[in-house]
């Protein structure tokens, strides 16, 4: 039964092209990058525990995709985000199977690792060794493709990438057309590439030369049938629906900052540029001038197009993603190949990496410092500040903000003990010492340490009348502190009170 079963799974993954060793080391190579380049772990954190509140590219769409899902086909009303009305691909999925909300935005980063294995599984298939292979897939992964669909919720940018490096490289044609009908649904990017991936596919890089005109032209219709679909049923939504989910972008101006929009460019693809250099380079050689001018003139006419109509300079690079995997082809294949691809792997790796958007630039973290972030959020992410201003509203007058922002604070951090202190002090504001002591005790059974709520503790229990218990509270906090200190001032206050 076992066995049977095992057969099953191997043949399923046969039939995909791959296997379970190939997607280890895919795995392996994606754990490389995120340790380099991490997610905002906190981030996705804050907004999981307030999500109406926490705001940004890395959680921005999530809020829309999950809402979509419950309601395919709803306009939507975010105008930064309206342009998922027609990304149904993921929410139709979570729809259909049931899917939670984590499990439904799972499925977007899953798609990083099936790109890497892809790309994987097309080196390999052309003859290019074990070791060079998986440096090349490093190479691949550390750009802004993979830091977008790892680090920004319900981003589908490797999935688009998975699907045009299918049409490009699928040596079987039914591949080819299932992305054709499927991928346009996840992303519109993957329609604009579609044709130049196709001229990718022709050009069969990794091959002796191109495939057949007419064979070609037969495949690029079946392929591009599911795109047309898409994009007739686009249209006829959008003026049935009165949602003009498109002409509400304005592309950044060019004027406003042109370094960021080379410093965007760059980031694209970063040192793996070299690849696209060197793809063109071997059209020229194996197929003349002409055809590697025509390829140099589609390359720079399809990345235009996502460069200069969003504001997501970076993550346009994605478009040009089946000339970089054929530059690892090409490299492949020189004596010092395996050498130049082990350094493009390292200079994409050893430099810093940042989210490139026209009006904000964010860096990319190493993993240890963003689990570092975690253990000690920072402000916008921290619910201490919170904590602190919804005691300033409360004593200002504004009690219903006070209690909101309080409710944020709590939410991001039950434990933190100005959270618990802030909801103390509130609740004494409120007349209402009995909670208070209920907040404070209850936070020290966790943290027994904590010198700062046990004198806050003392303090609310002379206040109610109960001195005894107070001035012990007040010697605990105190004890062994420096006399100008704060918690020993005031533990000092506190004992220093005749009892009744």
């Amino acid at each position: 039964m076992n066995d049977t079963k095992t057969i099953g799974r191997s043949s399923w993954l046969r039939a995909a092209g791959l296997d379970w060793r190939l997607v280890f080391a895919a795995a392996a190579a994606c754990m490389v990058v995120l340790w380099v380049f991490a997610p905002r772990i906190g981030v996705w954190i804050a907004w999981w525990r307030a999500p109406e509140f926490i705001y940004g590219p890395e959680v921005g769409r999530a809020k829309t995709a999950v809402w979509q899902a419950a309601n395919l086909g709803a306009e939507i009303a975010d105008p930064i985000h309206k342009i998922l009305r027609w990304r149904l691909l993921f929410p139709g999925i979570a729809a259909g199977l049931g899917l939670s909300a984590f499990w439904h935005l799972a499925l977007y980063p899953l798609g990083a690792l099936c790109a890497a294995a892809w790309a994987l599984r097309v080196l390999r298939d052309r003859g290019v060794a074990p070791g060079v292979a998986w440096l090349g897939v490093l190479t691949f992964a550390a750009n802004a493709w993979f830091f977008t669909a790892t680090g920004w919720l319900a981003y589908a940018d490797a999935w688009v990438v998975l699907g045009l490096l299918i049409v490009a490289y699928s040596r079987a044609f039914w591949p080819a057309v299932v992305a054709g009908v499927l991928f346009p649904w996840c992303d519109d990017r993957f329609v604009l590439a579609l044709p130049f991936a196709l001229a990718c596919r022709w050009l069969a890089f990794g091959e002796t030369g191109p495939r057949d005109w007419k064979q070609s032209l037969k495949e690029g219709v079946w392929v591009g049938l599911g795109a047309a679909v898409f994009v007739v049923a686009r249209i006829f939504l959008e003026l049935s629906g009165g949602t003009g989910s498109l002409s509400t972008y304005a592309p950044p101006s060019l004027s406003d900052a042109p370094g960021v929009f080379v410093w965007g460019w760059w980031e694209g693809w970063r040192a793996a540029w070299g690849l696209v250099v060197a793809a063109l380079a071997a059209v020229w050689i194996r197929d003349g001038s002409r055809v590697a001018a025509c390829v140099a003139l589609a390359a720079a006419g399809t990345f235009a197009v996502a460069f200069f109509t969003a504001f997501d300079l970076s993550r346009a690079g994605l478009m040009l993603c089946p000339l970089v995997l054929a530059g690892l082809l090409v490299l492949a294949r020189l004596s010092v190949g395996a050498r130049l691809i082990a350094g493009l792997a390292a200079i994409n790796l050893l430099l810093p990496a940042t989210h490139i958007i026209a009006n904000m630039q964010t860096p990319i973290w190493p993993l240890r410092v963003e689990l570092a972030n975690r253990l000690e959020p920072r402000p916008p992410y921290a619910a201490a500040p919170y904590a602190q201003q919804a005691v300033e509203l409360w004593r200002a007058g504004q009690r219903e903000e006070a209690l909101r922002v309080l409710d944020i604070a709590r939410r991001l951090d039950p434990f933190d003990t100005t959270v618990a202190q802030s909801t103390a002090i509130l609740a004494m504001e409120q007349g209402a010492p009995d909670r208070a002591l209920l907040v404070l005790d209850a936070h020290l059974l966790a943290f027994p340490d904590d010198r700062g709520a046990r004198v806050l503790l003392a303090e609310v229990l002379s206040a109610v009348g109960l001195k005894p218990e107070a001035a012990a509270h007040a010697r605990m906090a105190g004890e062994g502190l420096s006399a100008e200190s704060e918690v020993a001032r005031r533990s000092a206050a506190v004992t220093a009170q005749p009892p009744r």
